[in-house]
C-alpha cells in the first residue's frame, strides 16, 4: 500500500500521475473481478490515504467512467 502512495506522490508531472490513478483504479476492479479483495483493500488504502487524495486537480482530470468504477470501489471499502 505504501508503494502506491509512493508511486502517485512521487511522480512529478500531472499526466503521468493521472494515468497511474486511472491504472490503480483498474487494477482495484480487476482484483475484484477475480475475488482478490485484499489486492482491493491494499489499493484503495492507498488511493484515499491523505497524501493521494489531496491531489484534487488530478482526481478532477480523471475521464468519468473511471470516477464511477472509484466510487463503487469506495462504497465496498
Amino acid at each position: 500500500c505504501g508503494w502506491i502512495t509512493s508511486v502517485v506522490v512521487s511522480t512529478m508531472y500531472p499526466i503521468p500521475r493521472i494515468a497511474l490513478l486511472h491504472r490503480f483504479i483498474e487494477l482495484a476492479r480487476c482484483s475484484l473481478d477475480l475475488h482478490n479483495y485484499q489486492g482491493v483493500m491494499c489499493i484503495m488504502g492507498a488511493l484515499l490515504s491523505n497524501p493521494v487524495h489531496r491531489l484534487r486537480d488530478d482526481w478532477e482530470a480523471l475521464p468519468r467512467d473511471c470516477l464511477d468504477v472509484f466510487e463503487k470501489l469506495k462504497a465496498l471499502v
